[in-house]
Order: structure tokens, then sequence, then C-alpha cells
């Protein structure tokens, strides 16, 4: 399990995981993988000024003794993680409108490409043109919530700066929709997850695109992201308050710690808390220059990690709900050693999602069989045993998405 611990508590033994969050956008945590050898190693690491670290607790040689129930699978089974569910049956299936929501992240990419490069160009931003891409992009996920939410990890361009952006908004919309929004709330919502990080269109690549520490003076730049962002739209007559306060405040944390102004708990706009938890997870799987996407599985524990620091207490554990535990396009093995896409979620029991078994304990092709784990009769009960790397096996989950019942 991952576990998120200040720099202070770190012993030897313990193993740092690398989770891939920047330190463009998550200061001064340690994010080198391995175990810690020693004492002075752990004090060298304050000394640079490093606050906190993930560790796993399932590897390195440090004897744990943890509480249980920290792995959000665990608080899924006790009924921690919310008991209320804001969605639907879809209304289309999955191989329906797989086809109709690639057509609209594919313009919404072409779009974001326009925006984020006319920014950096000139500083001006075609909001209005964004409003038909939000209306399109609730419609789709209106019809089928999992359609569109599996293309953002399903695109393999390496272009995340415009990936993300798209992301990020499909997530918040999605996730929006779930927690009962109305509508007006989720286009606002949606276009203030849109431009959040338009702003980095000001940044100085060599910044943007740092992997590893940046200087004190890289950092203050970067963090004015935000408020370029807001300054942006803010040219733009008409725009609500609200859509604003989503693009400056998506980097403050419940905590206090966040920038740009350090607002904390309630002071936070409830857009910006939603596009906070959108943000993070799509950074967590998205295929970066300098690291390889984590699996959804593992960036929902890291998630959980961040629960009442990063985020207000509920949104993590809600989200982790929202997208399940194996989020829709992932390659799983059942507990019959079968192997299969994981192609509809279910929040009413989220460690039991619609899968497309196609494959045999080798990974095999076998004929393929839908099948809803929730629904099946106590005697022909599956459950799964394990998230894998689809990359890893060759398996394209859109082939199969395609096909889902």
């Amino acid at each position: 399990m991952i576990k998120k611990l200040p720099a202070a508590a770190l012993r030897p033994g313990m193993h740092v995981v690398d989770t891939g969050l920047d330190w463009t956008e998550h200061p001064y945590l340690y994010a080198e993988e391995g175990e810690i050898a020693s004492d002075a190693q752990t004090k060298g690491l304050i000394a640079d000024g490093y606050e906190a670290a993930f560790v796993d607790t399932d590897r390195g040689s440090y004897a744990w003794n943890l509480p249980k129930g920290l792995r959000p699978e665990q608080q899924v089974r006790d009924g921690v993680i919310g008991e209320k569910t804001g969605r639907h049956k879809p209304e289309i299936p999955m191989a329906v409108e797989i086809h109709r929501a690639k057509a609209v992240y594919d313009e919404s990419l072409a779009f974001a490409k326009d925006f984020m490069t006319s920014a950096a160009k000139d500083g001006k931003v075609d909001y209005e043109a964004a409003a038909g891409l939000v209306e399109e992009m609730l419609d789709s996920v209106t019809r089928n919530y999992d359609a569109l939410i599996s293309l953002t990890k399903l695109k393999t361009f390496d272009e995340y700066t415009f990936t993300h952006c798209i992301n990020v908004s499909v997530l918040s919309t999605a996730f929006g929709n779930y927690l009962g929004l109305s509508h007006e709330d989720l286009r606002d919502l949606g276009a203030a997850a849109l431009f959040h990080d338009v702003g980095k269109s000001l940044v100085p690549p060599d910044i943007l695109n740092k992997p590893g520490k940046l200087t004190d003076q890289e950092f203050l730049i970067m963090q004015k992201h935000p408020e370029r962002s807001y300054r942006l739209l803010r040219e733009k007559k008409g725009i609500p308050k609200r859509i604003l306060r989503g693009i400056v405040e998506h980097h403050e944390k419940f905590n206090g710690a966040g920038y740009p102004r350090h607002l904390a708990g309630e002071d936070i706009h409830l857009f910006a808390r939603i596009i906070s938890v959108a943000d993070v997870y799509d950074a967590l799987t998205s295929r970066r220059v300098y690291k390889p996407p984590m699996m959804p599985s593992k960036a929902l524990t890291i998630l959980y990690g961040m629960r009442g620091k990063d985020f207000h207490p509920g949104k993590a554990e809600t989200f982790i709900k929202f997208l399940g535990i194996y989020p829709v396009g992932s390659l799983v093995r059942l507990s019959n050693n079968e192997h299969g896409i994981v192609t509809g979620s279910n929040p009413d029991a989220p460690l039991k999602p619609s899968v497309l078994v196609a494959f045999d304990a080798n990974m095999k092709a076998i004929p393929k069989r839908q099948i809803d784990l929730a629904e099946l009769p106590a005697k022909e009960s599956l459950e799964i045993s394990e998230c894998l790397d689809h990359a890893q096996f060759g398996v394209d989950p859109g082939v199969y998405l395609q096909l889902a019942q």
C-alpha cells in the first residue's frame, strides 16, 4: 500500500515511490524511487528542503505495523468510501458511445492545441468557442459516463500539455455530474477545467518540461501559472466569477499549503476542489517524456493518501468510488485466472465492474464473453485478483471497448 509521510518520518528501509508528480506542481516532494539507506540520507533530504514522500509499505526492509484499511479497496469493502451514488445505468452501450466519444475527444484536442498556441503567441484565448465543446462533453457523459473517460487513458499522444487540458475537463465534468451538479454548474465547471492550465503556455519550455527539481527561482515562475491563466481569461467580458475562481484556485490545498494565495478549507471554491483531484489523477496516469504512465489502481491509492491534506475530506474517497477501483479500460486478472478488459464501472459495487473476458490464464485469446461481476450468482462469483499493465502484454483496450455490450 502507498502512504504519504512527512520527510521527518522517513526511516531507513522504507521504499520511496516515484509517483511521477513533478516538482512544478508538487514542490518539495521527494520522488527518487528506492529504499532509504540511512538516517544520514533522511537528514540530507530534510536539509535539501524536501517535506514529504510517498512510500510503499509492501516493499523495502522497514518493519511496518500499520492499522488496517489504508488501501482504497479495503475502504470500499468496509463501506467507508461513499455510500450514496449519483450515477445511473448508461443510456447508450459502450460499443456505440465510444465512437461518438472519440469524435468529441479528437475535436477537443484540436481545439486545445489552437488555444494553447494562440495564448503563447499573442496572449489571446477564444473562450466563446469552448462552449459547444463543453456541451458535447456533457452530452457524451450523460449518454455513457465511461466512454469518454476511457479515452483519457487510452489516447497515446505524447502531447501532454494539450491532452491534459481535455482529460481534466472530461474527468471534472463527469465527476461533477456524479456529485449531482446542475447542467449550468457542469457547463461552467467544464470550461474552468478546460482552461485551468492555459497560463502554462507562458511558462518557458525548459521550466515547464524539466523532469527534476526546479530551482527556487524556477519554481516561483511556475507558481505563477494559475494567476496567468486567470489574467488571460479575465480579459473576456461576461465570464462568470466562479469559472475564474476554479482556474486560479486549482492548486490550493485543503491544509493551506497550496498556491498562489494559500487558501484553505472552505475558502477554496468547489470547482477548484473538483479540478484539483482530476488534475492530480491525470498527471499520475499520463505518459510523460520522462516517465511511463502509472496504472490507475495505483494512482487511486496515491490520491487516497492525499485525502484530508491536499484534498477536502471526502473528495478523494468519492472520486475513487466514482471512477471505480478498476477504471474502464483496465486489463485485469480474475480469480479463475482468466483475463479481461473492464468495460463498465459500477459505483454501487466498485470492486465488481463489468468485464469483457478475452484471455485465458496464459493470456491466449479465448471466445469473448461479457460479464457483470456484481450480477453473477453466488455459486459463479468471480473477483478481480490483479490489475495489469496492458502495454506489457501488447493489448489495446480500445479494441475491446468497441465490442462491449
